[in-house]
């Protein structure tokens, strides 16, 4: 019973040690890399006309998983939140690179005053650009970044590496705004491994479109087409997939189809009128425009094989049909794309049900339509915003004009006429929109479920906290699988420990068989003489004893 008991204390005993140093190698790994829980990331968005810096914050448990319920905007010493903007666009440097510094820093001057000091080095920063660096050619885009990164690395203590900042795919703007409406909205569970329903996304900036939307897994689509985000529910340390359907259209942005579209109208024009080389002026109708308004541009035509630099007055017209038709044919969409749906310049999405799916709609889809969406409505409804759409187009400019300073009369004189210069082209721009989404992306005209927005739930909509989260979730992803090498270095060590112990008690058991049915003291010299390394038993007198006790008969 003794030896049993004997066992029983020691593999315990054993155990124990085991748990207490695979305690302290978890403890010294996650104290090591994680001493402060608050965390702060800058952002740049370095789009096509102009840039915006956002900083974040958010709390971290002892693992350094992120509190997501924490993470916001941080807050300025003003208590506002820390976004600011400036022009141009990183991409118009490509002409004047060493400009970059001076515009980076800008920016990277106040999140240094604000963020504190003692964070700089854990506080990384990102500056990622969009459709208007991808416009231009590689070795532009090279130059430019080169400064950026020289500029960061010699100016600021903060965490930065060369892929931190970097032009992004299409396909990843879309995914990170997809992200960003669907963390906001809390379709990524907190605490538990079953998937909720996601909604999608639209988005339109100035060069580029983007529409993302979650597909089932066994939806057939070109796997070419999809991108995999993989979701770290921080509290399970269990990590969920997602199948996305994400696609940019480059050029196919407001500003980059405003160009289409006027440099088809100078062809039409072209066929039917002859341009004098001598000529510098041309006045061209435009029924995308309000009726009374003149937008003037600039041109280069080839007239007779030579450049010839012009001039170019559209003046309005107000029609929302022949706008319309005019905008449909520079979307070249197909009608050949079953089982998918053809959509924009010869491309294809998959099926999603539109009867259950939201779509939120950014940055244009909320800008172009602001004018002519209901005070009182959330939701796009094409049987009301059509009509509204056609009144605005034909509303005299100087009616729409003074309609916008009636309805605004806190702005000053130049924030009026700041908001003026941004509605120049508003039918143009809301008859674009409504021919993306029913004749772009064949939503159906009965489609009630797209939302425009700017905020949600108070949060601003922008895909640069989607790009956080899933830069997050990256870290996370490999925290997990060092977190199991570790769990496994742990498991090892603690096996070990027991064997040896184990081990430890095999030969004492078998010690004490050899010594069963001796004394204590015989027992202890047969061991001895039996572990003499010359293997001989017998044994040798002891010099100290002169004498053997022999006795007598």
């Amino acid at each position: 019973m003794w030896k049993i008991l004997c066992v029983v204390v020691t593999i315990n005993i054993a155990a124990k040690v085991a748990c207490l140093v695979a305690g302290r190698m978890e403890n010294l790994n996650s104290e090591a890399i994680y001493a402060s829980r608050t965390r702060y990331t800058v952002l740049i968005d370095a789009g096509s006309s102009g840039s915006r810096m956002f900083v974040y914050t958010r709390t971290t448990d002892r693992d350094g998983f992120a509190n997501y319920s924490s993470l916001k905007l941080f807050n300025d010493s003003q208590g506002k939140p820390l976004v600011r903007k400036i022009t141009p666009g990183l991409s118009s440097f490509h002409g004047s690179p060493l400009a970059v510094r001076s515009y980076i820093s800008k920016l990277l001057d106040i999140a240094a005053s604000e963020i504190p000091r003692s964070d700089h080095a854990k506080t990384p920063v990102f500056v990622l650009a969009t459709a208007g660096m991808r416009l231009l050619p590689q070795n532009e885009q090279d130059v430019i970044w080169n400064e950026v990164r020289n500029s960061i690395r010699s100016k600021y203590e903060f965490e930065f590496k060369d892929s931190y900042a970097e032009t992004i795919t299409g396909d990843e703007e879309a995914l990170f705004g997809w992200i960003a409406i669907n963390f906001i909205l809390d379709s990524f569970p907190s605490s538990s491994n079953k998937k909720k329903l996601t909604q999608g996304m639209l988005d339109m900036g100035g060069a580029s479109m983007q529409i993302s939307y979650e597909v089932s897994q066994d939806q057939p689509v070109l796997k070419e087409t999809t991108m995999k985000f993989e979701f770290v529910v921080t509290e399970l340390r269990e990590t969920l997939n997602y199948k996305v359907f994400p696609v940019s259209y480059l050029y196919y942005g407001m500003q980059e189809i405003r160009n289409q579209y006027a440099r088809e109208v100078i062809k039409t024009y072209q066929k039917n009128n002859v341009i004098p080389d001598n000529q510098s002026n041309i006045q061209i109708e435009d029924p995308c425009i309000n009726t009374n308004l003149t937008v003037t541009q600039n041109v280069t035509l080839n007239v007779s094989g030579n450049a010839l630099q012009l001039t170019v007055d559209f003046v309005g017209k107000g029609d929302f049909d022949l706008c319309h038709n005019r905008i449909v044919p520079l979307l070249k969409v197909r009608n050949d794309c079953m089982p998918l749906v053809c959509t924009i310049n010869g491309n294809a999405r998959p099926h999603v049900d539109l009867s259950i799916m939201q779509f939120y709609g950014l940055s244009e889809y909320y800008y172009s339509l602001d004018d002519v969406m209901p005070k009182d409505a959330t939701n796009y409804r094409y049987d009301v915003i059509a009509p509204k759409v056609k009144a605005l187009c034909a509303e005299l400019w100087q009616d729409f004009v003074e309609r916008l300073r009636k309805e605004n009369p806190t702005l000053t004189e130049e924030e009026l006429a700041e908001r003026i210069r941004l509605k120049t082209l508003i039918c143009f721009k809301a008859v674009y929109v409504l021919a993306t989404i029913h004749e772009g992306l064949q939503f159906p005209k009965s489609y009630d479920k797209l939302y425009p927005v700017t905020h949600l739930r108070g949060i601003e909509t922008q895909w640069t906290l989607g790009a956080l989260v899933y830069i997050l979730n990256t870290d996370h992803r490999k925290q997990l699988q060092e977190s199991v090498i570790t769990k496994i270095s742990i498991a090892v060590v603690s096996l070990c420990i027991v064997l040896l112990v184990i081990i430890f008690i095999i030969l004492i058991i078998q010690r004490e068989r050899q010594c069963k049915g001796a004394g204590f003291g015989s027992c202890i010299e047969r061991i001895r003489l039996t572990d003499k390394p010359d293997g001989n038993s017998t044994a040798e007198p002891d010099a100290n004893n002169h004498s053997t006790s022999v006795s007598e008969p």
